[in-house]
This record gives C-alpha cells, structure tokens and sequence, in this order.
C-alpha cells in the first residue's frame, strides 16, 4: 500500500515529461514573420554603365539683343516739324520746330511729328522707344514702336512719331529720350514755352 503510494508522484511526472512538445519529439517552429516589400513606383537607381552612356546635356546661351553703341547702332538724329520732305538723307522737316508753344486757353501742344533717324550696320530690326520728359522728368508723352530693315540695302532709316495735341503742366526745358530694344540711345533737348506759337526755323 504505501509502494503504490509512492508511485504515483513518479508517474504523474513521466505524463508530463512525456507529454511535453520538447520530451515528444516534436520539432515543428513558428512560421518566419516576413516584411512585405513595399512598392513605390520607382524606377531603380541608374548603374555606373547606364550613367556613361546618357549625353550631358547642351544648354544653348541666349542670343543677346544688339544694343546702341553695338553692332553700329546709333540715333543720327531727332527733327521736329510738321511737315517733312524725302531727301537723301532721309526725311527733313520742311520748317524745323525750334521750339513748342503752349497756349494759353487748352494749355495743350499742337499737333507735330518727331523722326528719329537711326543707323543699324547690320541691318538689324530694333524696338523704338520715344518719351518725351518734362522739367522734373516725369514722363508726359511717349510711343512705342519698331522699324525693320528688311529688304532694305541702306543702313539707316527713319522712325517716323505723329504726337497728337497734348495738355501738359506748363513750360520749360523738356527732354525728348530716345531708347532702342529698351536701352538709352540718347537725349534731346526741346523747349515749350507758355502762351506763344512754336517757333519754326527761318
């Protein structure tokens, strides 16, 4: 009675040994956990081969707009008038205005015209900017415009500005600038007086 007794421990811890996966035999192991790969969209990096044979690229420099004092482009002359004859030289102001009147009633200026004489050695279209400054160098008057020498066999034509009555603040020593592909080709004095007529040359 008491060996039977004394047994029972013993075999109670042979069904567990016995029934335990690593006494068993059993030799089966969890799954590996993987990482999906995750997709972006990118193409793969280029290899050194592939980085050989792509070309560098060619940047093409901006052709520079010809600008006065370059290429023989200059402003000949500026003539006031209003009326002007075609001669060799190009148009001349019948009878030169010496200088504008401002009368006393419209304060405004009389009809006139400005030709801006303009020389391009190589015959290069250009961009034509007149404006007309008053004493304080505000702008009072101004035009845009181009001339093309296109077809033409002379280096120098005429750019030809019909100005339309215009009222202004008063007298004094105005400025007439003339730029060409927006640069300064040069400033030309015209003087308005108040209360009289233009003058014109004798």
């Amino acid at each position: 009675m008491l060996g039977s007794v004394r047994s029972l421990p013993a075999l109670a811890w042979s069904f567990v040994l016995l029934s335990s996966p690593a006494v068993a035999g059993d030799t089966a192991r969890p799954a590996a956990f993987k990482v999906p790969a995750l997709d972006l969209g990118l193409s793969p990096p280029p290899t050194g081969e592939e980085l050989k044979a792509r070309p560098a690229p060619v940047i093409q420099p901006e052709r520079p707009e010809a600008r006065p004092d370059e290429e023989g482009i200059s402003v000949v002359r500026v003539e006031h008038g209003t009326s002007f004859s075609r001669t060799a030289e190009g148009l001349r102001a019948k009878t030169p205005l010496l200088w504008l009147g401002l009368p006393e009633r419209s304060g405004a200026t009389p009809a006139f015209s400005t030709v801006v004489r303009i020389r391009s050695a190589a015959r290069a279209d250009l961009e034509v900017q007149v404006r007309v400054l008053d004493p304080r160098g505000a702008v009072a008057m101004e035009s845009e415009g181009a001339v093309s020498f296109r077809g033409s066999s002379k280096p120098e034509l005429d750019h030809v500005v019909d100005w339309a009555p215009t009222v202004l603040r008063g007298g004094g020593r105005y400025t007439v600038e003339v730029s060409l592909n927006r640069h300064p080709a040069g400033s030309f004095p015209l003087e308005i007086r108040d209360g009289v007529r233009p003058a014109t040359a004798p």
